[in-house]
């Protein structure tokens, strides 16, 4: 599948085309001026770090840990490294509660102007500003969206892509309020489907985003030199490859929020499934007008897309590919039963609607 690679130009652009000039001027005002010289390193390796870098000007190249520790290994360790390249526009550091920015080497491959933030104000502000909230989460999703499509570029990777899709049910439903589950049950539609049904066509546009509520969804990707024709689904192609299967609290379509392209994948129900449908339209609607729910999500989008992109540059970039994860730690644990808990709580409310509607249809 082809990836495409955005410039320092796409990458600024994403950024300030996210954040309003009162966002900016709060920046700018926490924020002092940092420059660093061609050849440079970035000290952001301790994820603890009480800064955050947001990139001016120039490039920077990124150098995953693992890839860091095999080419410490050689001679020749600059050229092994093989540094991802980081644009204007890119934020390097963590946030509390998110994944933070990978671990890594973070070099200045030309002299580079940089903004450094004290995360304490940031996280301040973040908390008590939905609205800057909304902003920053929204532009850092899209930034961790277009790097991982350049991680997926790499050599490491290329051979084994497939389209971000974001399977962490516990993650969703954990960060979300009861009032924004309440929202979804009052918009969406419970769809009984059979086996073999699609709810999204390769090269299409999404119209839903799709909650599984019973039942299994499968993912098919396929390989394209171009963007998939939006009548592929009737040109007597074969199925795609399987690259995924979805159960009861996963999601399809999370990403249109963030990505208005036609979908590069198909999901077809492998048997009679229940499902949740809340109208795209409506879902960025609700993103607009109400601040609130639009930080939760965003906030939701990026803790996802960090974990999808921590899990391509080990599972990818590792020197020890068959490494095992590490245990679920306490955190984890606590999230997975808040989230079945609340999953719980909307199956309970959908059927109580059902139930209140076949009264109404019989009274």
């Amino acid at each position: 599948m082809a990836t495409t690679i955005y410039c320092e130009e796409d990458m600024t652009a994403i950024l300030f085309q996210e954040i309003s000039n009162q966002d900016i001027d709060w920046i700018i005002h926490n924020a002092s001026q940092r420059r660093l010289e061609e050849g440079i390193t970035l000290p952001h390796s301790n994820p603890l770090a009480d800064q955050l870098y947001l990139l001016m000007e120039g490039t920077l190249g990124f150098c995953p840990s693992s890839i860091k520790a095999l080419s410490d290994s050689t001679e020749n360790t600059d050229s092994q490294c093989g540094y991802i390249p980081l644009f204007g526009g890119e934020l390097i550091g963590h946030i509390s509660g998110l994944y933070p920015f990978p671990s890594g080497l973070v070099k200045a491959l030309t002299p580079c102007i940089l903004l450094e933030i004290a995360r304490s104000p940031l996280e301040q502000k973040l908390q008590e500003d939905t609205t800057f909230a909304a902003h920053l989460y929204r532009a850092i999703a899209l930034l961790l969206y277009q790097r991982l499509k350049q991680l997926m570029a790499q050599p490491e990777v290329e051979h084994n892509t497939t389209p971000v899709h974001l399977k962490d049910a516990s993650t969703v439903f954990a960060e979300l309020q009861d009032g924004d589950i309440d929202w979804l049950i009052a918009v969406g539609q419970v769809q009984h489907v059979e086996a073999g049904t699609p709810l999204v066509r390769v090269g299409r546009p999404m119209d839903n985003l799709h909650i599984v509520l019973d039942g299994a969804v499968a993912l098919y990707a396929y390989s394209f030199k171009q963007a998939p024709s939006p009548f592929f689904s009737i040109q007597g192609e074969d199925k795609g490859q399987e690259f995924s299967r979805l159960s009861r609290g996963n999601l399809v379509g999370e990403l249109l929020c963030l990505d208005p392209q036609p979908a590069l994948f198909d999901a077809i129900a492998l048997r009679e499934s229940q499902i949740l449908s809340i109208p795209r339209w409506r879902l960025m609607a609700k993103l607009m007008h109400d601040p609130d729910f639009a930080s939760r999500l965003y906030r939701v989008l990026v803790m996802l897309l960090s974990n999808k992109q921590h899990e391509l540059i080990q599972h990818h970039m590792s020197p020890t590919p068959g490494a095992k994860p590490s245990q679920l730690g306490h955190q984890l644990m606590n999230q997975i039963a808040l989230a079945e808990a609340r999953f719980d709580w909307m199956l309970t409310r959908l059927q109580s609607q059902l139930n209140s509607r076949r009264l109404l249809q019989w009274s």
